[in-house]
């Protein structure tokens, strides 16, 4: 039988009955006893060294009791057995040590089986216990049972308690050994704590913790049933129970420090006391290997991978980098064991700039400044196992760099023609480009858009003032300096493209034909040289060109503009504070001016742009030649005429309308003198003599050209030459002589006709094509004029299509007119006169068999020098036939000679014919531009009559 002892000493019981035996046996007297009656006087037994003999004898206090003294040690099982040999009944119970008081031990066991009783019982505290056996009263009789006995008393050390109750004193244990325990004593009564008779046992076991390191306590249980596990503070503060369910428990550490597993019994088994085994594991990997705040951040290394970890759940891995301004970076996380994470941008404030919101593995990030900033990588709130393992890798595109200033101070400076590689990163990106502008000059900027599909183009003055923009639309700006400085090219992101960050490649040219080469003051104009052509541009439209040049009174000046990609310029010449009777001006429209100076004196010419122009901005070149032959000779102050001699011939000119020609000569009284005038180019001029001493003057007013008269007195006579007012052009060229009657007279000098048949100058002779042939006239034509040259077949009836080039002097010709030939059809016919000295004709279908016919006429005005003689060629001849055989076609050119025509010759080529009379008809219908030198009934006029004197002219004698 097994049974739970009562809390009542049975010392007590049996003092009581003692005692009344005592009083009624007074007269008995007993042998000695073999063991104490009392703790003090106990018997010392040793456990496991067998049986101790004791006698439960007459007493004279009711019964004997025998003590035995044992020391026992917490945790530890005791068994201690009763063989009752010759006393019938005997009782056995554990008592406390002295120092815990008089009473049972708790929690003790009996078992009865025939004549044994057996007490086990698990000491709770470490110390001096007793073990009491006393004899019983037969209940039959009241007799006292007595007779011999033996006592055994037996251990169980694997209870034993070899772990500290208290964190202070706590086993020290590391990571993957085993540790061997046992949960003794455990009774579950709350009322044994913090008594003198011992609580629960409770194994406290230390190790260092990792920050972020998962720890698993298994416990392996031997003989107990059940225990708890927990995880506790340095301050006895729980962090994590297993509240007594399995035997496992996982914590995370949340720091690095000193914790304590508790291991202890559980209500939720029968019986929690017995052994066990504890192992502490670590997973390493989830350590805290990064630094969780700015100071101590890991360093990345753009392109490795970088391993961490996710523990515990509010752990924040700090990483820093160093960003370029504009650059793109690229936070690409490989998942371990965690579901998910969440991706930070910050600076080194702690500022957030870009975040992934815990949603997905990558985080893109363009970086608004140079400097140091962090990655930052913590618990995704977006999934449930927060907590584990991943791989940084942290990768940049450096494209987009920002390698250009943000300020016009720190601007790169651009190279013309060159491309710049750049980027727009990040949105507020401006990119400075510094480039040194020459006034006039026309500046082309291109952007190639490389990863951008759009950007915004500026140009801004060095105060940032916008002067031009794309606003975002286009790759291309075109931009003319209005003055000469540093000027700025800027590109920054532009709100209407889809891809606004991206790289690109700038690249700026200059058009320097544009460049502002004369300056725009007449005091500082750029000097000219007659016969030197000078190139210019307008460039920006407020532009002026001066030029300056030294006039002689009287000869005429030819100013030949020649336009580049200007299609017209505005052209005057004058004298700083002249007015427009000392000037002339062209209007924006034609490019000839002729001009005959008032004076002798430095004038300007200047050049600004036409208001007529469809193109007002440009290039062109300007030629200054002047005509000496209207030079002034002779002086306009009657005092310091020409002295003149008789017989002889002196050439003077009427240039201006306003000049005077005075010459001086001796006369006698009543001598008869005759005055002669032989025009040149002037159609006819005025002179007059006097002598206001002798009150004597006299004059052709402009009628006759000779004048005889007799002198009133002797002396000095002055002989004034005018211009006519009764002529259409009073300017120009004569020659005057004076003869005495009585002189022989000499014969008159010859003066070289303007209108002198050219046959005498012959030009170079041409031999006729013989075959197929493209063919060119010469022509002979003045300074100014307009002549037409045409380009005809001969033999060419076989060609279907051809294209030419026709070469000509610039220096001597500007085209003003291109015309389509008779053989040409009008929808293939097209020219190119861009290059000066070359007209180039595409290639061109024919139309009609005829075997003559023309391909074109050109139509030139004369521009060079008097007597300049240029050749006229054709080249480059591309010929489609319809000949069953090779055709061999011959080029045949021309001449050209600057000078003066025949009279009535309208075409220039040294022949009158009827296509010269033709041509003035057409002058006079207003179908083709009016030529002076045509006027050959000198009317002032082109007229029918013209045609008709001219086409008799053609006629054969």
């Amino acid at each position: 039988m097994r049974k739970q002892l009562t809390l009542l000493p049975v010392t007590l019981l049996m003092i009581a009955l003692a005692a009344v035996a005592f009083f009624a046996n007074q007269s008995t007297i007993h042998a000695d006893d073999d063991h104490g009656d009392y703790r003090f006087t106990s018997t010392n037994l040793n456990i496991g060294s067998g049986a101790v003999s004791g006698i439960i004898d007459p007493s004279d206090i009711l019964f004997d009791v025998d003590y035995f003294s044992f020391q026992a040690l917490r945790g530890v099982k005791y068994s201690f057995v009763l063989d009752e040999i010759t006393v019938v009944d005997a009782n056995i119970s554990i008592i406390n040590s002295i120092s815990r008081g008089n009473n049972n031990s708790p929690e003790q066991e009996i078992t009865v089986t025939g004549g044994q009783k057996t007490v086990t019982w698990v000491a709770r505290t470490t110390d001096t216990y007793y073990v009491e056996v006393a004899g019983t009263i037969n209940n039959f009789d009241g007799s006292f049972y007595l007779g011999d006995y033996t006592l055994t008393g037996f251990e169980d050390t694997r209870f034993v308690d070899r772990h500290s109750d208290e964190s202070t004193g706590a086993t020290q244990i590391s990571a993957g050994n085993i540790y061997q325990g046992a949960v003794s004593p455990w009774s579950n009564q709350p009322s044994l704590i913090n008594t003198v008779d011992g609580g629960d046992d409770a194994d406290f076991f230390s190790f260092q913790a990792q920050r972020g390191v998962k720890y698993t306590v298994e416990i392996d249980l031997g003989t107990s049933e059940g225990v708890e596990i927990a995880i506790h503070t340095g301050l006895a503060g729980l962090e994590k129970t297993n509240d007594g369910i399995g035997s496992t428990l996982s914590w995370i550490s949340p720091k690095n420090s000193t914790y304590y597993v508790a291991v202890n019994g559980t209500t939720r088994v029968r019986d929690s006391s017995g052994t066990y085994a504890i192992k502490l594991n670590a997973e390493t990997s989830l350590l805290d290997q990064h630094s969780q705040t700015v100071t101590g951040a890991t360093v990345v290394s753009f392109g490795n991978a970088h391993q961490g970890s996710i523990s515990p759940a509010d752990d924040l891995d700090y990483f820093s980098f160093p960003a370029q301004r504009g650059a793109r970076y690229n936070l690409d996380v490989t998942l371990g064991s965690v579901d998910g994470v969440a991706l930070t941008i910050t600076n080194t404030s702690g500022t957030s700039l870009a975040s992934n919101g815990g949603v997905g593995t990558n985080l893109e990030w363009l970086s608004p400044a140079n400097g140091t900033f962090l990655a930052v990588i913590s618990a995704s709130t977006q999934v449930p196992n927060v907590i584990g393992t991943y791989s940084l890798n942290l990768s940049s595109d450096n494209t987009l760099q920002d390698h250009h200033g943000d300020f016009p101070g720190i601007a790169s400076v651009l190279s013309f023609g060159n491309a710049h590689p750049g980027a727009v990163s990040p949105k507020t990106d401006r990119d400075y480009f510094s480039f040194l502008a020459e006034r006039g000059v026309n500046y082309s900027v291109a952007l190639e858009l490389i990863t951008a599909n759009g950007a915004v183009i500026s140009i801004e003055n060095s105060s940032e003032d916008t002067l031009s923009s794309t606003n975002g639309l286009g790759t291309g700006l075109g931009w003319t300096a209005a003055s000469t400085g540093l000027f700025y090219v800027v590109v920054s992101h532009s709100p209407q493209a889809t891809v606004g960050i991206g790289s690109y490649a700038l690249t700026v040219s200059a058009n320097t034909s544009l460049e502002d080469r004369h300056l725009d003051t007449a005091s500082a104009g750029t000097p000219l040289s007659f016969g030197t052509v000078y190139q210019g541009a307008i460039s920006p439209k407020s532009d002026l060109d001066f030029f300056t040049f030294p006039t002689q009174r009287g000869v005429e000046y030819l100013l030949d503009l020649t336009y580049g990609s200007a299609t017209a310029v505005s052209l005057e010449v004058n004298s700083v504070g002249g007015s427009a009777d000392t000037g002339a001006r062209n209007f924006g429209e034609t490019n000839i001016v002729t001009w005959t100076a008032p004076d002798t004196a430095t004038y300007f010419v200047k050049v600004s742009a036409s208001a007529k122009a469809a193109e007002p901005t440009g290039t062109y070149s300007l030629k200054v030649t002047p005509d000496t032959t209207l030079q002034d000779r002779h002086s306009d102050t009657p005092t310091e005429g020409t002295t003149i001699g008789f017989g002889n011939a002196i050439a003077g000119a009427i240039s201006p309308s306003s000049d005077y020609d005075y010459f001086l000569f001796l006369a006698d009284k009543d001598v008869s003198y005759t005055v002669d005038v032989t025009p040149g180019t002037v159609a006819g001029v005025r002179f007059s003599l006097e002598n206001a001493a002798a009150e004597f003057s006299t004059s052709n007013f402009g009628l006759e050209q000779s004048l005889e008269w007799k002198a009133p007195e002797a002396g000095w006579y002055t002989l004034a030459v005018s211009a006519s007012g009764r002529v259409i052009n009073p300017t120009g060229t004569y020659l005057i002589t004076i003869n005495r009657q009585g002189d022989t007279r000499p014969e008159t000098p010859k003066v070289i006709d303007p209108v002198t048949d050219p046959v005498e100058v012959p030009l170079p002779g041409i031999t006729g094509p013989i075959g197929t042939a493209l063919m060119l006239e010469s022509r002979v034509s003045p300074l100014g004029s307009i002549v037409r040259v045409p380009v005809t077949f001969n033999q060419g009836e076989s060609i279907t299509s051809l294209g030419f080039t026709l070469n000509y002097d610039p220096d001597s010709l500007r085209v003003l007119n291109v015309e389509r030939g008779s053989r040409l059809t009008e929808e293939s016919f097209t020219y190119d006169t861009d290059t000066l000295g070359e007209v180039r004709f595409g290639f061109a279908s024919t139309e009609g068999t005829t075997p003559g016919g023309t391909a074109a006429v050109i139509e030139f005005q004369v521009v060079g020098t008097a007597g300049a003689v240029s050749s006229i060629t054709l080249s480059d001849a591309l010929v489609n036939h319809n000949t069953s055989g090779p055709l061999t076609m011959q080029l045949v050119g021309a001449d050209f000679k600057v000078g003066p025509r025949m009279l009535g010759d309208a075409d220039g080529d040294s022949h009158i014919t009827a296509l010269d009379a033709l041509q003035v008809l057409r002058m006079a219908s207003n179908l083709q531009k009016v030529d002076p030198a045509l006027d050959v009934n000198n009317d002032g006029k082109i007229t029918i009559d013209d045609a008709r004197i001219i086409l008799n002219m053609a006629r054969p004698s």
